[in-house]
């Protein structure tokens, strides 16, 4: 008998393992190929998804919630001051023959006595407040208020949806809970209620938590769709992911448009567009614009997420709050200690996200009631910015194919386009021609943001999934959701105090945004990227083999110790 070497030995085994190679990757792209209808299915499902639940981020969150929070704040302050509320100028008889509250560009509400622009023969307004909150501050503490709710079902939720294989159904009931708690403003007496504007409160705070949840279970199916479709195309992944991603934003911003177009038709009908209507009357068609987005949101649910394929999960644990929330904790020291540049661009994009997203929350309810913004005024803003969205975001993609420009040099650059805008607002503490002095302003500025909203969504998302590990995707997707569309908490509570210190005027904001978008931008520009590329490697591979599985590892221990 002839002795085998070690050397052959060996060979022969690379032979070996070459063919089994093979053979497990000749079924693996048969089997992809079988299932290609379904990918593509899942795919159109999943851009369709931003379609439906993108009409309440427009409508209701970025348009309609705060003014109707506004307004019915408002009206219950006035009521339970014991005070008279001042006259509007315009329904005098006689100009100015007693003194009255003027909307003036650029200043909101004043108390005048004469006519004139700016301040001039005018006062800064005294409004009642309740419980010591202004109402503009009331509006965006309660958004605050639902954007840390937010924060703690994340904690609660995200690290656990990839520990079970119901991923799917997490998506549906939190939608669901969210569109179902909008469409209950539907049901709000239109007379003024003592009431109405805590549960009004409530139903912002439930409907904006579970949109935030839904985006957690919604974003972390991108990374497996392009994955699973770019072994079948042969692309690159990452483009792959930036074209599914850009779709289903523009999809959105949209289904956006559309809503509001929709909206006119319900203001019309419930009253709120006619002449002379009182501000109740408006915020009350307010309401039912708000409920319409509730409804479009439930339906495309429906129709969407059952749509989705259930994808396979880590090993199974069961759910416990204590066991959840100290696993949130250890991902968050893990990220820092095992990827400090993931880490890193989580903060700093916590920071410049919130600078965006305040924007969006800001623009209207400042359009409202510092520029004395119409109605009709309003809809053009709100249409305006998803329809420039769309537009910026298709473009800006195609410049970076183009040219070949990283998802970082992206964001590095639109972050200082928008950063033009609070920079210009501030020129109003210097000017007073312009500076959001004139109504052109509000047209052109408002859609210059819209142009680089959904850019600068896009290329963020792309960006994080470029640093976060692999089979992790809703663990880290629930810190990406702390900013998200809507879930910054730290803008809303910010610009809540600086509308009490500016006695209601909301320009002192700008200079905060200003602040979170440069800022961020400098260091975003700093980052080591091939370092995050090699300690993203590393930690791949230790998951893979089981050997640093901090997440079951931090479970077992706690499990063991209860026992104990």
């Amino acid at each position: 008998m002839s002795e085998v070497s070690p050397e052959n030995n060996r060979k022969g085994s690379d032979t070996a393992a070459t063919g089994t190679n093979t053979a497990k990757s000749s079924w693996q792209s048969w089997f992809l190929q079988l299932h290609r209808p379904v990918l593509e299915n899942e795919e159109s499902a999943w851009i369709w998804f931003d379609v439906a639940n993108s009409c309440y981020a427009t409508v209701a969150l970025a348009t309609f919630l705060p003014l109707v929070l506004n307004s019915y704040a408002s009206t219950h302050a006035w009521t339970t001051s014991g005070l008279v509320k001042p006259p509007s100028c315009g329904d005098l008889i006689s100009p100015y023959s007693t003194s009255c509250i003027e909307c003036r560009i650029g200043e909101g509400d004043l108390l005048c006595h004469g006519a004139g622009t700016g301040k001039t023969n005018c006062v800064d307004l005294t409004v009642p407040t309740i419980g010591g909150i202004n109402p503009t501050s009331f509006a965006f503490l309660i958004i605050s208020l639902s954007c840390i709710s937010q924060l703690i079902t994340f904690a609660l939720f995200g690290l656990h949806a990839d520990h079970t294989e119901k991923r799917r159904e997490f998506l549906l009931a939190s939608s669901l809970l969210g569109a179902g708690s909008i469409v209950l403003l539907a049901f709000f007496p239109k007379e003024e209620g003592s009431a109405k504007y805590i549960l009004a409160a409530l139903v912002t705070i439930v409907s904006n938590t579970a949109f935030g949840l839904a985006q957690v279970f919604y974003n972390a199916y991108l990374p497996l769709i392009a994955k699973d479709k770019a072994a079948i195309s042969g692309e690159d992944e990452n483009e792959v992911e930036n074209s599914i991603s850009s779709r289903a934003l523009a999809g959105g911003y949209w289904a956006g448009v559309i809503g509001l177009i929709l909206s006119i038709g319900v203001l019309m009908m419930t009253g709120g567009m006619k002449k002379g209507a009182t501000e109740y009357e408006i915020s009350s068609s307010f309401r039912w614009a708000t409920v319409l987005s509730g409804i479009w949101w439930f339906i495309g649910t429906l129709l969407t997420i059952p749509r989705l394929q259930p994808r396979p999960s880590k090993e199974f644990i069961p759910f416990n709050w204590t066991y959840s929330l100290a696993a949130f904790g250890k991902t968050i020291s893990f990220t820092y200690n095992k990827l400090p540049v993931t880490g890193c661009f989580m903060i700093l994009y916590f920071f410049y996200s919130d600078g965006y997203s305040t924007i969006a929350g800001l623009g209207l309810l400042y359009a409202r009631l510092d520029m004395c913004a119409e109605t009709s005024t309003l809809f053009v803003v709100a249409m305006e910015a998803p329809l420039c969205a769309a537009f910026g975001n298709y473009l800006f993609l195609w410049i970076s194919r183009k040219y070949k420009l990283t998802n970082r040099t992206m964001v590095v650059a639109i972050l200082c386009m928008v950063a033009v805008l609070p920079f210009w607002g501030l020129l109003g503490y210097v000017s007073n021609s312009i500076g959001f002095r004139n109504y052109w302003e509000v047209y052109l500025l408002g859609a210059w943001f819209g142009f680089c909203l959904g850019a600068i969504q896009n290329f963020s998302r792309t960006l994080f999934i470029e640093l976060m590990p692999s089979s992790r995707e809703n663990e880290y997707f629930a810190f990406y959701e702390l900013t998200d569309k809507g879930s910054s908490w730290l803008g809303p509570m910010v610009v809540s105090g600086l509308a009490a210190v500016g006695h209601g005027t909301l320009r002192l904001a700008f200079a905060y945004i200003l602040l979170m978008t440069l800022v961020p931008a400098i260091f975003i520009h700093r980052l080591d990227l091939e370092a995050a590329k090699a300690a993203l490697k590393e930690v791949e591979t230790e998951d893979q083999d089981n050997a640093k599985g901090t997440t079951i590892e931090l479970v077992n221990k706690l499990q063991q110790e209860a026992e104990i």
